[in-house]
C-alpha cells in the first residue's frame, strides 16, 4: 500500500458554521463575538479539525482513527479557507501508522498541529 502526505480545503462560511451542532453564542452572536478575546465570529474547532477527516479519507484504503491529540494554535475567521494536511511519519504495525496532522489558515498559518494513530485496511472487494 503506497502512503503519501494527502491535504483538502474548504472555506468556511457562515452558513457552515450555522449548520454545526455545536452552537454557542460566541459562534453566531456579532454583538457578543466582538467582546470576546477574538473580537469577532470564529468557526468552530470542531468544524475545523474536521477536514483532518477529509484528508485521511484520501488515504489508500479503509481509515480509522485511534489516538489524536490536537493542539488548536489560533482561531480560524468567518471566510476564511483552511487546508487541512496528514502526513505519515511512523508504521507502528502492519495496519497501524502515526501521523502529523496539520490545519493552516489562508496565510499558511498553523491554526492546529497534532498527531494521530490510524488503522488502515484495504477495501473491500465491491
Amino acid at each position: 500500500m503506497k502512503l503519501r502526505t494527502r491535504e483538502r480545503s474548504r472555506t468556511n462560511t457562515s452558513t457552515s458554521s450555522l449548520n454545526s451542532q455545536a452552537i454557542a453564542t460566541r459562534y453566531l452572536n456579532d454583538t457578543f463575538a466582538d467582546q470576546t478575546r477574538f473580537g469577532q465570529r470564529i468557526v468552530h474547532g470542531a468544524l475545523v479539525s474536521g477536514l483532518i477527516s477529509a484528508a485521511l479519507a484520501a488515504l489508500p484504503g479503509m481509515t480509522v482513527f485511534l489516538p489524536q491529540d490536537l493542539e488548536f494554535r489560533r482561531p480560524i475567521e468567518i471566510g476564511d479557507t483552511v487546508a487541512a494536511t496528514c502526513k505519515v511519519v511512523e508504521a507502528i504495525e502492519a495496519d497501524r501508522y502515526c501521523l502529523t496532522v496539520r490545519v493552516r489558515d489562508s496565510d499558511d498559518e498553523v491554526a492546529i498541529y497534532g498527531t494521530a494513530t490510524v488503522l488502515i485496511d484495504e477495501l473491500p472487494g465491491v
